[in-house]
């Protein structure tokens, strides 16, 4: 339950204020039922990497809690800014120097990570990690998005349509 869980009102605004932006675009190219498949498989790719990562350093043998850091929906937020940029052609600017946007998750990971250095490291990597699975899986797969139809079916099952 992690990515429901907030560690301040500033951090659920940003959070919110991020799905917002990121969420008009995605859905309005992708439609509801796809955007919805894709946010719940972001959700359960990215706290599943993020635990694996987790475990992974405890089991070499670091012994901070990284399950504890992980709270926030930013994850799921880095895997769509991920998706969402992932055929982009355009840059951004950080400092006069320009970055490619497919990049963009991976400096705001750098960049987050040394202002802010208190942010869940392994849960925004987790989140990036999730989205780039996200992608190789919809290119793997040709064909109809299996979590989309069941959603679109149970959507027009309630509306009656």
């Amino acid at each position: 339950l992690s990515p429901f869980y907030h560690l301040s009102e500033a951090h659920l605004f940003y959070n919110l204020t991020s799905l917002l932006w990121k969420g008009i675009q995605l859905e309005t190219s992708m439609g509801s039922a796809e955007f919805a498949s894709m946010v719940a498989a972001l959700l359960g790719l990215s706290q599943g990497i993020t635990l694996l990562l987790s475990k992974g350093l405890l089991l070499l043998g670091d012994e901070t809690s990284y399950f504890s850091q992980a709270a926030g929906f930013s994850g799921v937020l880095f895997g769509m800014k991920v998706v969402l940029n992932a055929w982009s052609d355009d840059f951004i600017y950080l400092h006069g120097i320009a970055i490619p946007s497919k990049y963009a998750a991976w400096a705001e990971l750098i960049l987050i990570q040394a202002f802010i250095p208190d942010t869940s490291f392994l849960g925004h990597l987790g989140g990036i990690l999730a989205g780039l699975v996200y992608l190789w899986l919809r290119r793997s797969f040709n064909g109809p998005d299996l979590l989309a139809f069941l959603i679109s079916s149970v959507a027009k099952a309630v509306t009656w349509q």
